[in-house]
């Protein structure tokens, strides 16, 4: 599971993907190992990221009972440093904790009461006046805190509305005695003050519900609800083998079949193409082909009967005749097309044999380019040769030896030792 932590160099999206895998591999004997890294990033930078971490630390707790009271405890170390955005997540997770094991970890509510100045996501502070009206008797201070948000009743959000008004009547029916006036204000603001329909059909049932009859009130309002099924994140096999066949599309990372992705179905009509000879192919179609499967009428039948054949027969048979002629000068057609084409051909072979024998392909072996002669070669470059042994011998000073050579044909008198380098004259 390592594979799957997060790293500080990934990319957001990569960092959400590995998220998802790490819930879906929470088991019994990793949990721990798990929490641990969700709870180091709840306290990363990434705004996102971080609101990620602290959801997938209640998913675990709703998707493995074992660490749910593991997962309450990192979660109300969470709200305790205050931050909001963090401690608005945590309330939204709580609230499916509750619901996946009422009355159970209960402890938390107090830290949760602490913090309710921080709220200001509708979905946030909807999930903690649905705690305050569900634990309205375990709460002390219960009215009190849900005037907090009603003060401000008509600037809220349609659902933070809905929800104020279901938990204060919640309040009303487990402390009738001191609910009453916030109960009776709540449903003037809902009935009379608001334009939302929905609020307004609620505020006048619960209005009628406890006017009539309180006990009824109490067991539709109250009434227990199922719990929240654990995530199991399992696929049907049939689904599952459909998306491991399309992994390479779109229907893989949606998670959907391949066949939502296309709407409604295209007809395709086949045109039929002209032949170059010139003959136009029949167009076969389907539908409009005469229905073999019509019945003869009565006048037909009866004049079959008779031995006599029918206006419509006849003209059948006319027709009949008449497409038989035109088969046959077809047939004459295209045979003749046929025998001008081969001469047409015949024509074309015999002027490109023409025009090669009047225009003949040149030799390769011509076109080849001349040798250059070796000769003139070796000639430059015995004289560059000379050239750069007279330039080392005039770089060295060896001036002597260097005239020696080139007056030895000349005069070798001059150069031998015994002859005086003065001459006298008498």
């Amino acid at each position: 599971i390592r594979v799957f932590f997060v790293k500080f160099n990934d990319a957001v999206y990569v960092k959400m993907e590995k998220l998802e895998i790490l819930i879906k591999l929470a088991n019994k004997r990793n949990v721990d190992q798990v929490l641990l890294e969700l709870k180091e990033y709840a306290t990363e930078i990434d705004v996102e990221f971080v609101r990620k971490a602290v959801h997938a630390i209640g998913r675990v707790a709703v998707k493995l009972e074992v660490a749910a009271e593991r997962c309450v405890r990192v979660l109300s170390e969470l709200v305790a440093n205050k931050v909001s955005y963090v401690v608005q997540e945590s309330i939204i997770v709580i609230k499916d904790i509750f619901r996946r094991y009422p009355q159970r970890y209960e402890k938390i509510i107090v830290t949760l009461c602490e913090n309710l100045d921080v709220l200001d996501e509708p979905e946030a502070k909807a999930s903690m006046i649905w705690i305050i009206g569900e634990y309205a008797e375990r709460i002390v201070d219960a009215d009190e805190r849900l005037s907090f948000f009603i003060q401000n009743f008509g600037q809220e959000n349609p659902a933070v509305q809905l929800q104020l008004l279901t938990a204060t009547v919640k309040l009303f029916l487990k402390k009738p005695d001191k609910s009453k006036a916030l109960v009776q204000k709540v449903l003037d603001l809902a009935t009379e003050k608001s334009d939302n329909p929905d609020l307004r059909d609620r505020g006048y049932v619960y209005w009628r519900l406890l006017s009539t009859d309180p006990a009824t009130a109490k067991s539709v309002v109250l009434a227990t609800r199922p719990e929240i099924s654990p995530e199991t994140f399992s696929l049907p096999k049939d689904y599952l083998t459909e998306l491991l066949d399309n992994v390479s599309t779109l229907a893989s990372v949606y998670h959907r079949m391949p066949t939502e992705f296309a709407k409604g179905t295209c007809k395709v009509i086949f045109k039929a193409q002209v032949d170059p000879d010139g003959e136009e192919p029949e167009d076969v179609n389907p539908s409009d082909t005469p229905d073999s499967s019509e019945k003869p009428s009565v006048d037909e039948d009866e004049q079959k009967s008779n031995g006599q054949d029918n206006p419509s027969q006849r003209d059948a048979k006319e027709n009949n005749d008449v497409d038989d002629d035109n088969d046959d000068n077809s047939e004459d057609s295209t045979k003749s097309d046929k025998a001008k084409e081969e001469k047409e051909k015949e024509k074309a072979k015999a002027k490109e044999k023409e025009k090669k024998k009047k225009h003949p392909k040149p030799n390769p072996s011509s076109l080849k380019p001349p040798r250059r002669k070796k000769k003139k070669k070796t000639l430059i470059f015995c004289l560059i040769f000379l050239a750069l042994v007279l330039l080392v011998l005039l770089v060295r000073r060896r001036r002597r030896m260097l005239l020696g050579m080139l007056l030895l044909p000349i005069n070798p008198i001059l150069l031998s030792p015994k002859t005086p380098r003065t001459i006298s004259i008498s």
